[in-house]
């Protein structure tokens, strides 16, 4: 019961990059699902650059031809660029990018880690 409860409070829909109050863990971040999104956010801003977030759900299909949705985290459309903040690389996520990949290979995407954003933040590192 619990864990069906936990489910329906932590669902989330990505529609023109507004999400729910709550993510995963109950926790909200200024709209974004993690405090890595949001901060990466706030830097896009800072930098003036024009972003999605979670704008939109990209058709992608397994290995068996189910379609699937990958939701990638941030679109700047002056550099036609995905950006996808790896908070824990999951096996489902994973997929979904080797598969955005193959089938969309003209795309481009980034992936950054969390380790990376912090890093980046605390001026270690440069992002780009």
């Amino acid at each position: 019961m619990l864990n069906k409860n936990r489910r329906e409070t932590a669902s989330y829909f990505a529609t023109d990059g507004i999400i729910s109050k709550r993510n995963s863990f109950g926790i909200k971040f200024n709209g974004y699902r993690s405090p890595y999104d949001y901060k990466f956010a706030k830097y896009l801003e800072e930098i003036d650059v024009k972003f999605y977030y979670e704008k939109e759900g990209i058709e992608v299909k397994d290995e068996i031809d189910t379609k699937l949705h990958y939701i990638p985290d941030f679109y700047i459309p002056s550099k036609d660029l995905y950006i996808e903040i790896v908070n824990q690389m999951t096996p489902t996520l994973r997929h979904k990018i080797l598969w955005f990949q193959e089938q969309y290979p003209q795309k481009k995407l980034i992936l950054i880690t969390k380790t990376e954003v912090r890093d980046f933040f605390r001026g270690k590192k440069d992002l780009f």
